[in-house]
């Protein structure tokens, strides 16, 4: 439940766009902040308050002795209705905090057991107490919290806490040997020590409870979050608190991506970066260090090691064709006079490095260099397949745009190939010319270009 409301909360962070930037505005050291306008926050509003609503739900009521050994009321219970409800969302900037309230909440009370006595006579049973027109007010403050090695990290408390029952909108059920005379008294007691005692109650809980499991819940992240992928982590340390503004939420955290077999980043220095530019409409901003950049796709390397193979039963026409000696032996010469003509070749990729990133103020691309190894495989026969070459490509520098896509997810896209540097590791059709095979790969741009969307 807690981690369900962590994330409902960050739900609304997946509606709008990435804004890439470098600008002189005050900012954080830290290697990813993000501004959330409270607009779109409030869009999972009913959400979260429904996760509030579930922390308290069948909270436990303590039994209730009555003075002068007058009775008792034991197994007691409390159940509060997720229906019908109309969530109000607002910010406190002094408490630095979210509020979410309702006013028209639902609930039952039941009581196992009771017991009433007047003089020499008493009265057993249980009894059903249906409640209407409750208010429910809860403040979410953002704060932090120290690890025992110092690291910090987000927090939450609780502020501008409200539970309140309405007297006039109770229904009480008495179930067993209950005559007029007692049930009078048994509503009047309800309705004043018993509602006091289930307000209280619920506000511990909230007060209490709810900010101790869900920082506790954060604090066992020990200072990073799995992302998407086992081993793939992120670092969610942060520098300073949350901070609720009039018009928005914003948050900076360390940023770094790792794989989680390697371990994290020791020391990093991040460019000053702002938290939200007043200049764009977006309702989510995400200003992303290059530092954080080239940890995602070092650590995506490292976790799914980047390699595969080239397969044209999944590229598109006219690409899907079988790749021979005779296709390449204008790039590589040599292979048809060592192989013949048209001998099927396997083309087997591995990513080495992908990285470097660079941006430019208010251009929707980055610029990062890539190192590819290369290893053409010639299938001489069925099942008698031989490496015929392999090349290291130094220094590609591509043109790179993150995309979102209509189900929320963003992708990655290659707009630009260009080759500096080849090495020839190993030939078996002679003496090859790096400088020729990098000529030739910069000619099919376009080609390349295509074939790394596809992968990607």
């Amino acid at each position: 439940m807690v981690r369900c409301l962590i994330l409902t909360g960050l739900v609304a962070l997946l509606t709008s766009t990435v804004v890439w930037a470098k600008q002189p505005m005050t900012g954080t050291t830290s290697g990813i902040n993000v501004s959330l306008d409270l607009r779109t926050l409030s869009q999972a509003k009913d959400e979260i308050f429904d996760q509030i609503i579930s922390f308290i739900d069948d909270v436990k009521i303590p039994d209730v002795q009555l003075k002068g050994n007058k009775g008792y009321l034991i197994e007691n219970s409390f159940h509060l209705s997720q229906n019908n409800k109309l969530v109000n969302f607002y910010n406190d900037v002094s408490n630095n905090a979210v509020v979410f309230e309702a006013d028209n909440l639902s609930a039952t009370f039941h009581c196992g057991h009771f017991k009433l006595k007047e003089g020499f006579v008493q009265a057993k049973g249980h009894a059903d107490v249906d409640l209407q027109r409750l208010k429910l007010q809860v403040g979410i403050g953002f704060t932090t919290q120290k690890l025992l090695d110092g690291r910090i990290l987000p927090a939450i408390t609780t502020v501008d806490v409200q539970f309140m029952i309405s007297e006039q909108d109770i229904q009480v059920h008495l179930h067993g040997n209950v005559w007029s005379e007692f049930a009078g008294s048994f509503i009047s007691f309800f309705k004043g020590p018993m509602i006091k005692l289930i307000e209280t109650s619920n506000q511990k809980a909230i007060t209490l409870a709810l900010p101790m499991a869900v920082n506790a819940a954060i604090a066992n992240t020990n200072g990073s979050m799995q992302f998407i992928d086992q081993y793939w982590m992120v670092n969610i340390i942060t520098a300073a608190k949350p901070q609720i503004s009039l018009d928005s939420i914003s948050l900076g955290v360390k940023g770094l991506f790792f794989d989680q077999r390697i371990g994290d980043y020791d020391r990093v220095r991040f460019p000053p970066m702002p938290y939200k530019n007043n200049t764009h409409l977006d309702t989510l901003q995400l200003h992303i260090s290059m530092q954080s950049l080239d940890s995602f796709f070092e650590s995506y390397l490292d976790v799914h090691a980047g390699q595969g193979w080239y397969n044209e039963t999944q590229l598109p026409h006219p690409l899907d064709f079988t790749l021979t000696t005779q296709d390449l032996n204008i790039m590589l010469p040599g292979m048809v006079p060592t192989y013949g003509k048209n001998k099927q070749v396997k083309l087997e990729y591995k990513v080495e490095d992908f990285g470097d990133f660079r941006s430019r103020f208010a251009k929707p691309y980055m610029i990062a260099t890539a190192t590819v190894n290369l290893r053409f495989w010639v299938v001489k026969a069925p099942g008698d397949e031989e490496l015929a070459v392999e090349l290291n490509l130094y220094n590609i520098t591509n043109k790179v745009f993150l995309n979102e896509k209509p189900d929320l997810r963003m992708s990655l896209m290659i707009g630009e190939f260009r080759l500096h540097g080849v090495e020839v590791v190993d030939s078996r059709i002679g003496m090859l010319n790096p400088n020729t095979i990098r000529l030739k790969l910069n000619t099919v741009n376009s080609v390349i270009v295509t074939l790394t969307n596809i992968i990607l």
